[in-house]
């Protein structure tokens, strides 16, 4: 016995989770919600008639926020964490802004999400995917937008060297409602990745004077999911699909001793305690239509999109694996681990269920 009690433990709640989701995975996830978006106005979806700057959203400038720290770096985006900045006649008068520290309150936090050369398509994908997001429990919300004016909304058209160019520095950004000051990611404990995570990022929320302990109780864990699945299955009911669920996507403002009721739960002045955030690969939901499969990130895709089936569902979603231990390197090698964890029979079930023949060739 050469792994502790606490290893143990540990070990089992998350397998449990796995087999958990796996199972929920096996439910066809579009019987709740089969028509997705069919049944709306194309308004709703129609993100390429979606005008750009969208007239519903407040315009902003760069010199409207004072960036305090990043937050994170990935391959369309970079997040900052800042604050709005109240410009007064005299800053005006000289050109410059003043912020004080006692201005820094976690109401005027926001974030940033500056986004790399993209599509101008993709990008009123996610604005108007984040418009109707904001209207959802535990999701991020959309407070802005920023769009320098030398952004040309031709660039679609421009060749790529001409791209370049003008993407230098020359990109929109999304401000964002902020998750709190004491957000983290899911299932990271605490001062964990010190690049992305300050002091305050690392303090749970105590109402007893109790310290935390390192890792999440079982009953944390249900309640955490809980409030994912809320934030999915809403997205789902508006016929939206996040497609890029992971850890990282998912910030909690973790408090303890955790709430045991509803009215320890309602505090008006806690943060929620979860948000699923960046809908950058979400799209709308239409029946029998094709979806990219180079989606997600590569440890959390669910087998089908490893399959190359271009007709999947909401259910791409469903496979989460919050344990460490799954790690690989390539497509290729995930498939076959996930293979030996269902094993044969619940593989090749797993297969009949899901893989059309427009999928890949198994």
């Amino acid at each position: 016995m050469t792994q502790s009690l606490d290893q143990l433990s540990i070990h089992s709640i998350c397998m449990n989770v796995i087999f958990l989701i796996l199972k929920i995975h096996f439910t066809k996830a579009s019987r709740a919600y089969p028509h997705g978006c069919s049944g709306m106005s194309p308004s709703f979806y129609d993100y390429d008639s979606y005008p750009f700057p969208p007239p519903n959203i407040p315009s902003k400038s760069h010199d409207d926020f004072y960036l305090l720290r990043r937050l994170g770096a990935g391959k369309f985006s970079d997040v900052f964490e800042a604050v709005e900045v109240v410009h007064t006649s005299s800053d005006q008068k000289h050109g410059h802004n003043i912020l004080k520290k006692d201005e820094i309150t976690p109401a005027s936090l926001c974030v940033i999400k500056c986004l790399k050369p993209v599509s101008e398509r993709k990008i009123k994908r996610e604005l108007l995917v984040l418009s109707h997001a904001s209207e959802l429990p535990n999701l991020a919300r959309l407070r802005s937008v920023v769009v320098p004016e030398a952004y040309n909304l031709s660039r679609d058209v421009l060749t790529k060297d001409q791209r370049r160019k003008q993407d230098e520095g020359q990109m929109p950004s999304l401000v964002l409602e902020h998750a709190g000051p004491d957000a983290r990611w899911f299932s990271h404990g605490p001062g964990s990745d010190t690049n992305t995570q300050n002091s305050n990022m690392s303090k749970t929320h105590s109402y007893n004077g109790e310290s935390e302990p390192y890792h999440f109780t079982e009953y944390e864990i249900k309640y955490y999911l809980f409030h994912l699945l809320v934030a999915l299955d809403c997205l789902h009911s508006r016929g939206i699909m996040h497609r890029d669920v992971k850890p990282r996507n998912v910030l909690i403002n973790r408090r303890w001793p955790p709430p045991n009721d509803l009215e320890d739960h309602l505090r008006e002045d806690d943060p929620l305690p979860l948000m699923l955030i960046d809908l950058g690969l979400a799209d709308f939901y239409l029946p029998n239509q094709n979806y990219n499969v180079r989606v997600a990130s590569r440890h959390y895709k669910a087998p089908e999109l490893l399959l190359g089936n271009e007709y999947y569902d909401y259910g791409v979603v469903r496979v989460v694996r919050i344990s460490p231990q799954y790690h690989f390197h390539h497509h290729s090698s995930l498939f076959v681990n996930l293979f030996m964890f269902i094993g044969h029979v619940g593989s090749w079930l797993y297969f009949s269920w899901y893989v059309t023949p427009k999928g890949a060739n198994v």
